[in-house]
C-alpha cells in the first residue's frame, strides 16, 4: 500500500485527501528513475478501442494527454471479484475518497461485496 496521489501527480488536491494516507509510504519514483531498478516496469502502446486488464492492486498509471492536444483521454474502469470477497475499509483507499464525495456504499467491515455501488452482475436482469 502506498499513499495515493491524484492523476496530475500532485499530493495537494482537495479531491484526493484520504484519511490515514500520511502514514503510508510514498509511491516509488519510477518515472524519475530513482527506484526504477527495484521494479519491473511494463508498458503498452494503446490505440482507441484497446483494452488492458490487470490486478487492481498493481501500481499503474498513464502519462496523460499533452496540454496543447485537441484530444481527450477517456478511460472506463470496472472491478470484478468473486463471491468470497469481503469489504475491508482501509485508510488511503479509493473508498475513503468516494465516501468523502458522498458515494458511501453502506458496507461494514467484513460484509460481502454486494450493494448498489458493487452490483452482482450474475444476478442482474
Amino acid at each position: 500500500m502506498h499513499a495515493v496521489t491524484n492523476f496530475s501527480g500532485s499530493d495537494h488536491s482537495d479531491r484526493n485527501v484520504y484519511g490515514g494516507a500520511d502514514a503510508l509510504p510514498p509511491v516509488p519514483d519510477v518515472e524519475g528513475g530513482v527506484d526504477r531498478g527495484e521494479y519491473e516496469l511494463l508498458a503498452w502502446d494503446m490505440q482507441p478501442g484497446d483494452v488492458l486488464l490487470f490486478y487492481s492492486a498493481m501500481l499503474h498509471g498513464a502519462p496523460g494527454v499533452p496540454a496543447n492536444s485537441p484530444h481527450r483521454r477517456r478511460g472506463y474502469a470496472t472491478r470484478w471479484c468473486g463471491d468470497d470477497i469481503v469489504f475491508d475499509e482501509r485508510p488511503g483507499t479509493m473508498h475513503t475518497g468516494w465516501k468523502a464525495a458522498g458515494f458511501d456504499c453502506g458496507l461494514s467491515q467484513g460484509d460481502t461485496i454486494a450493494c448498489a455501488l458493487h452490483p452482482n452482475v450474475l444476478s442482474a436482469s
